[in-house]
């Protein structure tokens, strides 16, 4: 009887010492030097999850949030940046509040973590604390904010922190790596890998040469099936998901926000804003911005500073390059209205709805012609300018494909001619589906503009019963005389 049980489990046995043999000699054969800890085990991620595991200078990977930032006990910069404490969060080492009227909590990405903004005291968490104290209020701030964050990944860093803590106030600044596609798993699914790859038999196994080999093969036909996957946001990509779908989104901000507000504290949300430049795909924040608003209204105060709005012709001034991380300007309007909002707490006067005007810089759309000039006559400070008369004809203008949601809509267009020419100097239009779609078309002679290097305004109605994802205003130039774009306003016309 021993003898029927031991011989299958030594046949067992042998057959997996082959194996073992075998994928040893093919590591050798194709020269594989080993796995780095950021590899092994790794699941297929959203690329903003790559880039963070990537940057090894300010985060670690962490099975419970697939990243974090770097612990820092010693005190010095981070990756760049000042004041990140012993549990790697920015700013002082967490502890009692000893003698402060009110404690905050913020919970957020690289926005609240002050991204691109390596003084601490640059970012709007550290700004709005110096403000509060003008007014009196004595503030301690815990940020737990970590780049490249989820609302998923928030979550569990929130309900980790915000019993040991015991805020007055929580801030939330979330969203945008919620809207990030990834070609493999989202951020709960993730996770869950790697708890399973945590366990210690999993981690046994990982270390042979047979779990190595099948991986590397199963990694290379997984790079395969990802190649045709471009890195962009937004929902409904197909073939695509994204980090955290919508839904499960807007649920994480509402259990967090309830729990806020079963323990007695006050909840404000921060809704993104961008500039006008920044990469169309990242409007995708309006979805969530609305959704948030309209799942919460009547339970969190909103943060939606008006400079900082599409409306606004020089927001791009309020953010760095990437137009949605807000620069050192930017952080102090935050610290602003966070200011007053904490010392003022109040759910009334909300004004938010889906975005129904914008007012687009000609200078951050892209081109095909042109170039960009200080004028102090432009609405935004500086123009889209084609100054030489005979140069080829091309898009001044266009982009930069905004969604859309009102049925009727009416775009006006600031431009200047440098001289009144009898024949076509400009062609604008409104259009979608990435120009297969024209909705409104006008051609402009010279003559139309009135008098030469002033500034005129031409508008197009337009009508569009159903959302459109990527809207497009066009300026065309057909050459003659020097041409300025200043700025190009899109808005609903109520009915």
């Amino acid at each position: 009887m021993k003898k029927k049980i031991l011989y299958p489990i030594m046949a067992i046995l042998l057959v997996l010492a082959a194996m073992e043999a075998a994928a040893f000699v093919g590591l050798k054969i194709i020269g594989f030097r080993g796995l780095t800890q950021d590899d092994s085990g790794k699941a297929p991620v959203a690329p903003t999850v790559e880039y963070n595991l990537r940057d090894k200078g300010l985060t670690i990977p962490d099975t419970e949030l697939i990243f974090r930032v770097r612990p820092n006990p010693g005190g010095a910069p981070v990756g760049g940046y000042e004041m990140v404490n012993s549990l790697g969060f920015r700013g002082r080492e967490f502890g009692e509040a000893v003698g402060a009227a009110v404690k905050i909590m913020v919970v957020g990405d690289s926005n609240g973590f002050g991204w691109d903004l390596a003084r601490h005291e640059d970012t709007w968490p550290a700004q709005m604390e110096h403000k509060l104290a003008a007014k009196g209020v004595k503030a301690r701030i815990y940020n737990t904010s970590q780049p490249g964050h989820s609302t998923y990944q928030a979550r569990i860093l929130f309900e980790k922190w915000f019993d040991k803590i015991k805020p007055d106030f929580v801030i939330f600044h979330l969203g945008w790596n919620d809207i990030w596609s990834t070609p493999g798993l989202t951020d709960e699914e993730t996770i869950r890998v790697l708890r399973i790859n945590a366990n210690p038999l999993v981690k046994a196994a990982a270390a042979t040469n047979t779990y190595t080999l099948v991986g590397l093969i199963l990694r290379e036909a997984r790079q395969d099936s990802k190649s045709g996957f471009a890195e962009h946001a937004g929902y409904g990509a197909a073939g695509m998901k994204t980090r955290v779908p919508l839904d499960e989104s807007i649920d994480n901000m509402e259990a967090m926000v309830q729990q806020v507000i079963r323990e007695g504290g006050k909840p404000i949300i921060i809704l993104p804003p961008y500039a006008m430049m920044a990469d169309p795909e990242l409007k995708a924040i309006d979805k969530f911005n609305a959704a948030v608003f309209t799942r919460l209204r009547g339970k969190a105060m909103f943060i939606q500073p008006s400079p900082m709005r599409g409306a606004n012709p020089q927001n791009w001034r309020y953010f760095t390059d990437d137009g949605f991380h807000a620069n050192a300007a930017g952080a102090e309007l935050l610290a602003t209205d966070l200011a007053e909002a904490v010392t003022g707490y109040t759910m009334t006067g909300w004004d938010y709805v889906a975005p129904d005007e914008w007012i687009i810089p000609a200078f951050a759309t892209p081109k095909e012609i042109g170039g960009e000039a200080e004028d102090s006559s432009s609405l935004a400070g500086i123009t889209r300018i084609v100054d030489d008369p005979m140069s080829k004809t091309g898009a001044l203008v266009f982009g930069p494909y905004i969604r859309h949601e009102c049925d009727k809509a009416r775009a006006t267009f600031r431009m200047k001619a440098g001289a009144l020419i009898e024949g076509p100097l400009a062609t604008i239009d409104v259009v979608a589906e990435e120009g297969r779609s024209t909705l409104a078309s006008m051609t402009l002679g010279g003559k139309r503009f009135g008098q030469a290097g002033q500034w005129a305004i031409f508008h197009l109605e337009f009508s569009t019963p159903e959302p459109v994802e990527k809207l497009e205003t066009r300026i065309y130039f057909h050459g003659g005389a020097s041409l300025s774009a200043d700025v190009i306003r899109v808005q609903c016309v109520k009915q």
